[in-house]
């Protein structure tokens, strides 16, 4: 499968290494005939709250394997904290997991399970006492020192897996989709912890998920994955406002992915041959030249007296509606583009009702231009 063509040098990689504490370089995986990482070329800085994000099977996990040393790479080099780490086995790189089943021991209280990894180490029971307590009280905790881990909660095991990770400070603290197995509430709760705890101890965490919007809400940077394919790695706002891929326009956030060229007066026309519209036109097209649009469901409205809706589309039918309490959103059918996606607050749709017509106004600002890529899957 093709590299990623639309990204120079190498995606992900910081060339000033002065403050890095992970770099993979040219890394690759295979399994037997099945290659789970293309080739990956990335740098983490010390001190950043970095996710990895993307469908099952898109290859973080073997990453996260790669990084603790469970799955050596097939080729290519992994460094952490300037130490040369391909061969090197769990035991003897700084870097612990935190797994989704918390992978507590039952046999120990929790003040037990904490001061594994320092017993483990031969410390003192003075210095073993302190740090522990301060972990315990660092996560909320302290109070339930002495109590088996089946008296806990999910969350509350949840609070002790991170304390005991924490404890020996690694390099690295990679997470594993640690919050999947929480209710809605609590996942939400924790998450708030996370990000306090990655902060107060300055401790790297690389986070695994394919939740988009918990890696948007909590990290510095993202690297999306797909197909064992690095997509694009920035921060969250430019994840969701620059994507480099039509896959990462997709997976982060919903959006409207419509595929054309330029005519000659600079108008975006559909490969349908449809009807064309404004956009933002950032001079890296030539006309005749095919890529992709990407519009977010939320930057589309039913009625503006605003000049810069400069786009309209009209005779849009609505198809479903689905309620989320404060917003709308809402499947519609137009002749120009086929299916469109629109969200609304409640009050701007609250009278609007499935086989409505309605006419549709974006700005031509909206619209992302994504160009068509060796990474793009159909």
């Amino acid at each position: 499968m093709a590299r990623i063509k639309i990204l120079t040098g190498k995606v992900g990689y910081m060339e000033n290494n002065q403050h890095v504490v992970l770099e993979m370089e040219g890394v690759k995986k295979q399994y037997g005939s099945y290659t789970a990482i293309q080739h990956l070329d990335l740098s983490i800085r010390r001190g950043e709250f970095f996710s990895i994000v993307g469908p099952s099977g898109c290859g973080k996990t073997t990453i996260l394997k790669m990084i603790a040393g469970f799955e050596y790479p097939t080729s290519g080099s992994i460094r952490i904290a300037g130490k040369s780490s391909d061969r090197l086995p769990p035991h003897k790189r700084n870097v612990n997991t935190v797994f989704q089943n918390y992978a507590l021991f039952p046999h120990m209280n929790i003040y037990d399970n904490v001061a594994y990894p320092m017993r483990i180490k031969k410390m003192g029971k003075a210095t073993i006492q302190k740090s522990v307590m301060e972990h315990l009280d660092m996560v909320g905790m302290a109070q339930h020192a002495h109590k088996a881990p089946q008296q806990l909660s999910g969350g509350q095991k949840q609070r002790i897996a991170l304390a005991r990770a924490m404890i020996s400070r690694p390099d690295i603290l990679l997470l594993d989709e640690p919050l999947s197995a929480l209710d809605f509430h609590l996942r939400q709760d924790m998450q708030r912890v996370l990000k306090q705890l990655q902060r107060e101890s300055g401790i790297t965490f690389v986070y695994i998920t394919h939740d988009q919007g918990e890696a948007l809400s909590l990290s510095d940077r993202i690297a999306v994955m797909n197909h064992g394919i690095l997509q694009q790695v920035d921060s969250p706002a430019v994840i969701y406002q620059k994507p480099a891929t039509k896959f990462v326009a997709g997976f982060i956030g919903k959006t409207n992915i419509l595929k054309g060229v330029f005519d000659a007066k600079r108008l975006f026309v559909l490969s349908s041959g449809r009807t064309g519209f404004r956009i933002r036109d950032e001079g890296a097209y030539e006309a005749g030249h095919e890529f992709y649009i990407s519009l977010r469901p939320d930057k589309i409205r039913f009625s503006s007296k605003d000049e810069s809706y400069d786009n309209c589309i009209r005779g849009a039918v609505i198809a479903d509606v689905a309620y989320y309490g404060s917003e709308r959103e809402m499947m519609l059918n137009t002749e120009e583009c086929g299916p469109l996606l629109v969200k609304l607050h409640e009050h701007d749709s609250a009278d609007l009702t499935v086989g409505e017509k309605v006419d549709l106004y974006f700005r031509s600002e909206d619209v992302i231009s994504i160009p068509i890529s060796g990474a793009d899957y159909e």
